[in-house]
C-alpha cells in the first residue's frame, strides 16, 4: 500500500519463559521424613540425609537411587504411610513428671533413637543463670549394624543441644530449641 508503514503496538502479551522440566516427583513409603509434605532433593545424599535412604520394604529409595545415577538432578519426594504411629519417650526431669519426646516424623525408625540427658557431670558446662538448664544429645542407632559384645551401636546420626531448659521463658527452651534445630525429636 502506497504510504503506509507497518508498525508494533505492545499489547501485554508476553512470551512463555523457559521452565525446569527435569523435576520428578516419587511418591512412596521412606523410612523417615513428613508425611503428606512434598520436600526436594537435589542429589541421593540429600535423601538420604532427609529420608533414611535404600530401604527393603520400598522401592522408592531404589528408585530415587537410580534417578540420581542416571543423571536426574531435582526429585520432589511425597511419603505416605500406611498406619501413622510415633515413638514416643518420657523423660523425667527433676520429678516433675517430665517430658515427653517424640520421633520427629512417624515409623518404626523412630525405635532406634537414643536419648542422654545430661546435667552437670565433670567438664560440662552449663549456664549459671538457669538451674533448669540440661544437655540433651539424641542419638539415631544404625539398625543394620549389630552391635557385637562389649561394644557401643553405630551411631549414624547424633545430634547435641546443649544448655537447654525447661523453663518456658528461656531462650533455650527445650520445646523451641527442638523444634527449631532437631532433625531427629520434637517434645
Amino acid at each position: 500500500m502506497p504510504g503506509g508503514f507497518v508498525g508494533e503496538h505492545p499489547n501485554g502479551n508476553r512470551t512463555i519463559s523457559h521452565a525446569a522440566t527435569s523435576v520428578t516427583g516419587f511418591v512412596g513409603r521412606t523410612r523417615r521424613s513428613a508425611v503428606r509434605e512434598p520436600i526436594s532433593c537435589a542429589s541421593f545424599a540429600d535423601f538420604e540425609r532427609q529420608c533414611g535412604g535404600l530401604w527393603v520394604d520400598s522401592e522408592l529409595g531404589y528408585a530415587v537411587h537410580h534417578y540420581f545415577l542416571n543423571g536426574g538432578e531435582q526429585a520432589v519426594i511425597c511419603r505416605v504411610v500406611d498406619q501413622i504411629s510415633t515413638t514416643t519417650a518420657t523423660l523425667d526431669y527433676n520429678g516433675d513428671g517430665g517430658l515427653v519426646l517424640a520421633a520427629a516424623d512417624p515409623g518404626a525408625w523412630g525405635n532406634n533413637l537414643s536419648v542422654t540427658v545430661d546435667v552437670g557431670t565433670p567438664g560440662t558446662v552449663l549456664a549459671t543463670d538457669d538451674v533448669d538448664s540440661f544437655h540433651l544429645t539424641i542419638d539415631e542407632v544404625d539398625p543394620v549394624v549389630e552391635a557385637a559384645d562389649g561394644y557401643e551401636p553405630a551411631v549414624s546420626t547424633r545430634e547435641s543441644h546443649p544448655n537447654v531448659s525447661i523453663d518456658p521463658t528461656s531462650s533455650r527452651y527445650v520445646v523451641t530449641r527442638l523444634a527449631q534445630h532437631s532433625a531427629l525429636a520434637r517434645v
